[in-house]
């Protein structure tokens, strides 16, 4: 039984970029290792990320969740996936006039951005110089199979906008405006990037989300005091204040180590299986 205090932990989440894998996207082997080893004995394993699901199908077929709890986080939580069927179980979706009034800004401010809709396999893509890096052989899409530019009079629901300003002042003016949207949750990411989701989706309701699936299918009576979550960027930090047992990466900003209950070394450390050993040599 892997513990921590008196709590049984019973479900891993894992934050995938910066986290579970390294900068150069490999799931590093002692990583996988571990992750199975405690599936094995037991404890289920999931994935919460800002990706959709497809975008990160890799690792999550590497760690062979599919065999035990079968449920996965994407979209930051607006999104819920049986990794049996590939549907999803829990989608939240921005309706027409939100997405009509958030693409709407984001073009005001050159702002260029991607998403994609359920109807399709397609990643729509605003800015000249994201449609060229999204067109080029071999570039991240995200799950999806083609690109198209992003037309604004065919607009349809969407989980998730993927936001990249070509400036801090463009991006800055942008957000700014984005912020009167009572609609939406803003994850901003970095100086110039940011993930747009309802307002009601984040990764720590997203774990909700999976709980209910988790207990529901495994009768099982998981809480947020039985999840150990790892992450490394702001929109983990709902997450991490959402569950009992929060830890952040080293690299993490002030902002992500200030919410967490501890820290391990970094995804480029395997700092995930650094964690995880060091509790299963203080249980056993």
């Amino acid at each position: 039984m892997l513990k921590i205090n008196d709590d049984e932990i019973k479900l891993i989440v894992c934050d995938i970029d910066g986290t579970l894998i390294t900068d150069n996207k490999e799931l590093l082997p002692e990583v996988k290792a571990t992750l199975l080893e405690l599936q094995a004995a037991g404890v289920f394993v999931s994935i919460a990320s800002g990706r959709i699901p497809l975008g990160f199908i890799e690792y999550a077929d590497q760690l062979e969740i599919k065999n035990y709890g079968n449920y996965v986080i994407g979209a930051n939580g607006a999104v819920v996936m049986n990794l049996t069927t590939r549907k999803n179980e829990y989608s939240n979706q921005m309706k027409i006039p939100v997405v009509q009034q958030v693409t709407s800004i984001l073009l005001n401010n050159n702002c260029a951005f991607a998403l994609s809709y359920a109807q399709d396999k397609v990643l729509h893509v605003a800015g000249k110089h994201l449609l060229a890096e999204k067109l080029t052989p071999g570039a991240f899409l995200d799950g999806m199979e083609m690109v198209a530019e992003f037309d604004f009079n065919n607009l349809q629901e969407t989980n998730k906008i993927v936001v990249r300003a070509n400036s801090v002042a463009e991006f800055e003016q942008a957000y700014q405006e984005l912020q009167a949207i009572t609609a939406i949750n803003i994850e901003r990411l970095s100086p110039t990037t940011c993930d747009i989701v309802n307002a009601d989706c984040n990764k720590g309701t997203g774990i909700a989300h999976l709980i209910k699936l988790l207990n529901i299918h495994h009768h099982l009576a998981i809480t947020p005091q039985n999840v150990l979550y790892f992450g490394d960027n702001n929109n983990d930090i709902a997450a991490l204040k959402y569950v009992k047992y929060g830890i952040a990466m080293s690299h993490a900003p002030s902002s992500v180590l200030a919410v967490a209950y501890d820290t391990t070394i970094s995804n480029n450390q395997a700092g995930v299986s650094w964690y995880l050993n060091k509790l299963i040599q203080q249980n056993y």
